[in-house]
């Protein structure tokens, strides 16, 4: 994430700046970012947009590099909430071939208990990662909306 906003920052953004410049909506994002700071991009690292992607245009952005640094935080939730899919994922293939190769039966040494655990806390992790999405991206909204706004006004 350093790397991309050091590439960014001091490369590309004036040729990005003229991209974007007929993507209202981006603008604004770009001007709450600089306005809101560390909130609005911590907010947008819990939101579920590609973080690469995230990387660049923040790069390019008018976001302080500090508040960037900080609001790459916002990345472990998603980054914890993706493991934990594919841990459970496996961990249900490798249980399908035991029950198979068990007659149909759950094997001895595996515990019922564990298993119902196991996917209670997938189904935990992926309601947390929904609901935390969708406040996240009702504030970047919100965070756009009052950006546009003051931008109009002072125009």
């Amino acid at each position: 994430a350093v790397v991309i906003f050091v590439l960014g920052r001091h490369f590309l953004q004036q040729p990005i700046e003229r991209l974007l410049e007929g993507h209202p909506k981006i603008k604004a994002v770009d001007a709450a970012a600089s306005s809101a700071g560390f909130k609005l991009i911590f907010l947008l690292r819990l939101s579920p947009l590609n973080y690469s992607l995230l990387c660049w245009l923040l790069a390019v952005s008018k976001a302080r590099f500090r508040s960037y640094l900080l609001a790459c935080l916002g990345m472990f939730p998603g980054n914890f909430s993706t493991v934990y899919v594919g841990f459970a994922a496996k961990h249900a293939a490798d249980l399908a071939k035991r029950v198979k190769d068990n007659d149909g039966h759950l094997p001895a040494g595996d515990s019922m208990v564990h298993e119902v655990t196991l996917f209670l806390g997938l189904a935990a992790a992926i309601l947390a990662s929904v609901v935390v999405a969708r406040i996240a991206m009702k504030a970047i909204k919100r965070a756009a909306e009052d950006s546009q706004k003051h931008s109009e006004v002072h125009s």
